[in-house]
Formats: C-alpha cells, structure tokens, sequence
C-alpha cells in the first residue's frame, strides 16, 4: 500500500496536506473506456484497505450503468437513487460488502441521473459532505468515458 494511505499520515506524496480523520479521503477510480475493470480495481482496493484498517466505503458513481452490486453479488433493497429522491436517509442505502468495506450502490438504469443538473450536483455534494466525516476513505466508482457526471466525480477526489 502506498505510504500515502497509512493511518494518521497527513503528508501525501503530492498534493496538499490532508488528515485522514476526523474527515476522509475521496478517491476516484475511473477510465475513459468502458469494460477496463473499474469496479472489479474499486472492490479489490477497498477490500485491501480494509484489510489495513481502514474504514471504507465505495460509492458506485456510474449513475447509468451502475454494477458494483453485480461484481459484489448483493441485492440492495435501498440505493442511491432512494437517497436522491429523499425516499431513503444514506444510512438506509449503505450496506456491507464482503471484504470488510461498505457500499452506497447506485443501482442500474439510472438514465435520470445520466446528466449532471444541478440538483444532483447538489445532492452528490450533500451525500459525499455526510460520508466525508464516517470513512478514511471513501472511493468513487465511476462510469465509463468523460461524461460531465465522470468528470464531476473525479474532481472530487482529494
């Protein structure tokens, strides 16, 4: 694991300083091409993660596409989509996954949440701010390509 993602190392390699409690970090992982392993490389960074200590959480930020629940093989009840339409609270929608890390799962077939307006600007900022404080590290699952929610999503990232 890089020295970077230690517990308690506030001095990353590049960039600014940033402690990793009481508020975590946002990790992107992402590609312009689809079909590369972006959620199969979400799932196994975060399992190792947790392994290490970590309190993990991987949001699923495909919000067309979305399929850490089929690479995870879980079944939520509640997603993100339950978040954003106020129908569920974030604690609702966040499930464990094996490998000891969470999951908020977008849920497939989003296509109302395929462009970024800006009540879900609005709404992903809200639930990352309420995640931020809970996890060391909270990873962001993107989508494919360089849609205007991708490039929303990595720009998030610490």
């Amino acid at each position: 694991m890089s020295e970077e993602l230690q517990p308690g190392n506030t001095t990353p390699a590049a960039g600014p300083q940033v402690p990793l409690t009481p508020h975590g970090k946002v990790m992107a992982v992402t590609s312009g091409k689809g079909g590369v392993g972006k959620t199969f490389v979400s799932a196994n960074l975060a399992a190792a993660l947790a392994k290490r200590g970590q309190k993990v959480l991987v949001l699923d930020a495909d919000l067309g596409l979305a399929n850490l629940d089929v690479v995870l093989n879980l079944y939520p009840k509640v997603t993100l989509h339950d978040v954003f339409s106020g129908k569920a609270s974030i604690e609702e929608a966040i499930i464990q996954a094996p490998g000891g890390f969470s999951v908020l799962l977008a849920g497939s077939g989003m296509v109302e949440y395929s462009r970024l307006t800006p009540e879900i600007r609005a709404d992903f900022l809200r639930i990352i701010d309420g995640l931020l404080p809970r996890y060391d590290v909270v990873l962001l699952d993107t989508g494919a390509g360089i849609s205007d929610v991708v490039l929303f999503a990595v720009s998030l990232a610490s």
